[in-house]
């Protein structure tokens, strides 16, 4: 599958090229010019470390729209902040990144053809066309992919390469579209933006190896299959080679690219198909020179923590912080050390109190002394929509065990919404207890805890309160669904 190139940026501060150079700090101001959303709410996401694709650390703020108009301002410091606005009501997003001295209107009145004025207005518009492109390229992909399984039902007989092709044109079509630009803006945004591009070519290169390993051992002739595979990585071009530093730092396609690139190398090295180990990838990362290290290292913990809170993640989270140095992601490293010591087995849940479906309020105290497992979910995520519905096999093993408790626990920020979408059956199940973060959907205390911002998020607390396992099995398969029972049934036999 081709990865989607997002285009979006987040530069550090401490370093300077000819076009970006560390300054005071500043405001980028952004305007919008809307129709048909009198009573509508921007939502406004700035990130504030680029560790890849997901937003994994950033800032929530809601701007009202008001006679068809909004503005905010972004506080820049002197450098570039990767930001994403939106709106449920209209379908209207943006996605890019801002710059002190930005004064850009977005004019939305019609919501799939943007307008710009103002200053820097042409990388906002170039931004805007890439992601349209992209947007509509993968549409014929997808088409055009699935007529060839269905015209060739022995493709799968052979190296599926589908997708190499269609990105080297995809790369092709966004260079043209960039190069259109070339002298409407700035040499550093020029530069960013085509490494964009080509890492994003070199991901999907790196996604055909392994959607292609993972088959290489069901076929008699694996050994060579996996040869194959071998001499194709080994001529997939490195996107960064002959590019500053500073900008491999700052693409988070990039940064992406190069924990893959360790992952797939110790993967040939080991002639396997396990997964290579947390500590082997996180060595090969520190071989990288300062300061791209500090955020590789950094990325890569991030990223593990959703699967990962053992001895040997905690000890590798310790090293680095002895090591980063960058400002930014050194506060990252202590905010995951801090949310992976509170996700240890026996530690108290966070003491929460969130509405339920029925406008009361329920805390953790209201629970104790029964084994619970929660689900954290949103409108749209069709991941917490694939989990519900797996969870009736692990609530149909407790039917007549009282003491279990199923919760579900919606981070939307609309209210309406949730109801809405408890009402279709899709995000939760009769047996579910509903509750809501109160309207301040991943801003809760709660959400921001434990650095939840990935759904659907699963934990298993026991009849204290406290945590038996914050990365216990998810419904699923029946492999999984059997040790979450037998887990759950673990809970329960402790009085």
């Amino acid at each position: 599958m081709i990865k989607k190139i997002i285009l979006n940026t987040l530069l550090l501060a401490g370093y300077c090229t000819a076009d970006y150079c560390q300054s005071t700090a500043g405001t980028a101001k952004i305007y919008g010019i809307v129709k048909g959303m009198e009573n509508d709410t921007i939502s406004l996401k700035i990130c504030s470390v680029l560790t890849g694709q997901d937003f994994e650390s950033f800032e929530m703020h809601y701007y009202p729209v008001q006679n068809g108009r909004f503005a905010f301002e972004i506080k820049t410091a002197g450098k570039p902040v990767h930001f994403y606005m939106y709106s449920k009501k209209a379908i209207f997003n943006y996605l890019g990144f801002a710059e002190q001295g930005d004064s850009v209107t977005i004019d939305a009145a019609q919501l799939h053809d943007l307008k710009f004025s103002g200053t820097h207005a042409a990388r906002f518009e170039c931004v805007d066309k890439l992601r349209n492109s992209l947007r509509d390229f993968s549409m014929h992909h997808s088409v055009r992919i699935n007529n060839l399984k269905i015209a060739n039902k022995q493709r799968s007989q052979e190296i599926d390469i589908q997708d190499d092709k269609f990105s080297d044109t995809l790369a092709g079509l966004s260079l043209e579209i960039l190069n259109k630009y070339k002298n409407k803006i700035s040499k550093a945004d020029y530069q960013l933006l085509q490494l964009k591009i080509m890492t994003g070519k070199a991901n999907t290169q790196c996604a055909v190896f392994w959607n292609n390993w993972k088959e290489a051992n069901t076929y008699p002739d694996s050994l060579e299959r996996r040869q194959q595979l071998v001499d194709y990585y080994n001529k997939i071009e490195d996107p960064g080679k002959g590019c500053a530093s500073y900008y491999k730092e700052n693409v988070f396609e990039y940064i992406e690219y190069a924990i893959q690139k360790a992952k797939i190398e110790l993967k040939i090295a080991a002639k396997n198909q396990q997964p290579a180990p947390l500590e082997a990838v996180f060595k090969k990362l520190m071989s990288y020179p300062v300061p791209l290290r500090d955020v590789l290292v950094a990325a890569y913990l991030t990223h593990t923590r959703l699967n990962h809170n053992g001895s040997d993640y905690r000890a590798c989270l310790q090293e680095a912080l002895d090591f980063v140095q960058l400002p930014e992601y050194h506060g990252l490293l202590l905010q995951l050390k801090a949310t992976s010591q509170a996700k240890l087995k026996g530690t108290p849940y966070f003491n929460f109190s969130l509405e339920n479906d029925k406008g009361k309020m329920v805390t953790l105290n209201d629970l104790r002394g029964k084994a619970v497992f929660i689900d954290y979910w949103f409108t749209g995520c069709t991941a917490c929509v694939f989990l519900n519905r797996k969870k009736p096999e692990i609530i149909e093993a407790f039917k007549e065990e009282p003491d279990m408790v199923f919760v579900s626990i919606n981070v939307d920020n609309d209210k309406k919404v949730w109801l809405e979408s408890i009402a279709t059956g899709d995000y939760a199940c009769d047996e579910d207890m509903l509750l809501y973060t109160n309207g301040q959907g991943l801003e809760h205390p709660l959400i921001k805890y434990y650095m939840y911002n990935g759904f659907p998020e699963v934990v298993v607390l026991d009849r204290e309160g406290k945590i038996f396992s914050a990365i216990p099995p998810r419904p699923g398969t029946k492999e999984s669904n059997n040790e979450l029972i037998a887990m759950l049934k673990e809970v329960l036999q402790k009085k």
